[in-house]
């Protein structure tokens, strides 16, 4: 009786030790595969940066003041430094967008503090307060969140503002302000120095009047003017080779799952004529090995499937980053019998 139990044991034993070995290679899988992807994308991250710095520094020395302008912000989209906003002040300064200028300056001097050099902290201060003298003050009021505000093709933040936009007095500016893909105001204006406009979205609606039809959205719907920088793509190919190496982990899993059961099934087949109306206690060992065996099954298949999900959910992100959805992406739980899952709607 032991020697036809041996075999049984045995399986039963290196089941018990590859459930959770199993586990632990899938977690070691991911985490590993996770880190990888951070890593290579903080080493991209700079190396772009530092390669459309050096395209802003080229452009500058070459008097192409607005594209050096636009290459410094890229940079700093791509890894903030607040170094950088010196970079785009001068360039703003240069190219007589004057309050655009002001603003980067300000922004140096409050996020740079003590780290600034006496020499350099004067001079820019001096520049803030030449500056000052030749700008006008737009403020925009009662606009949704979230809505981008845009002076002469560059972006100066998103509604509600914490004070009025600065630009450059005496010159007549195109502003705009959009919502996802729908233009809530745009129009031209011009300032004198000091003196301070409102655009109030409530009182235009509330004039009878009509306004100016909206200019016509750039293909894609996406916002397209000189000004606004390339869109970076790099973080979000990174998420999306996160979601792929999920996806993968998680497909493996569910394969070793359903392998898994297979053989579960199959050795429930060889006693369950045995088993009818309980099994016999010669048989307990291989009815455990049957249900160690399932359970293993269970646990591939349900951490395979939330790799899975997970990283179908990092690619529909990264996706939808990189260029936005036709329809909104939406998430709906969903549920049927002895199944849980999420449906993911929109259109790509």
């Amino acid at each position: 009786m032991r020697r036809q139990l041996a075999r049984p044991i045995e399986e039963l034993i290196l089941i018990k030790l590859f459930v959770p070995g199993l586990i632990l290679f899938l977690s070691v899988v991911t985490m590993v595969s996770m880190v990888s992807m951070v890593s290579m994308a903080g080493a991209r991250s700079d190396e772009g940066a530092q390669k459309a710095f050096e395209q802003g520094k080229e452009l500058f020395h070459s008097g192409r003041f607005a594209e050096a302008s636009i290459k410094f912000r890229e940079a700093y989209q791509i890894k903030p430094n607040w170094k950088l906003f010196y970079n785009i002040g001068q360039t703003d300064a240069a190219a007589q967008k004057y309050g655009a200028a002001l603003e980067m300056f300000e922004r140096y001097m409050a996020y740079g503090g003590d780290n600034i050099s006496k020499e350099r902290s004067d001079e820019v201060i001096a520049e803030i307060e030449r500056l000052k003298k030749i700008v006008g003050y737009i403020g925009f009021e009662n606009f949704p969140d979230g809505a981008i505000i845009v002076v002469d093709g560059i972006p100066r933040g998103e509604a509600p503002l914490p004070g009025p936009i600065c630009v450059t007095a005496g010159m007549e500016h195109q502003v705009q302000v959009q919502l996802n893909d729908r233009w809530l105001f745009s129009g031209k204006m011009a300032l004198h120095s000091g003196l301070i406009r409102i655009v109030d979205l409530v009182e235009m609606k509330n004039r009878a009047e009509a306004t100016a039809g909206p200019p016509e959205p750039s293909q894609g719907g996406a916002l397209a003017h000189e000004g606004i920088p390339a869109q970076i793509k790099a973080d979000f190919h990174e998420i999306k080779g996160v979601g792929w190496s999920l996806i993968c982990v998680g497909a493996g899993a569910l394969i070793g799952g359903g392998i898994t059961g297979s053989v579960a099934i199959s050795k429930h087949n060889d006693i369950k004529d045995q088993c009818k109306g309980g099994c016999p206690s010669e048989l307990d060992d291989k009815n455990n090995t049957v249900k160690s065996l399932a359970l293993a099954a269970d646990v591939m298949a349900i951490t395979g499937a939330i790799f899975a999900v997970t990283g179908a959910l990092l690619v529909l992100v990264g996706k939808k980053k990189e260029a936005p959805l036709t329809k909104p992406l939406s998430l709906t739980p969903v549920a049927g019998k002895n199944a849980l899952g999420v449906l993911a709607t929109g259109e790509f």
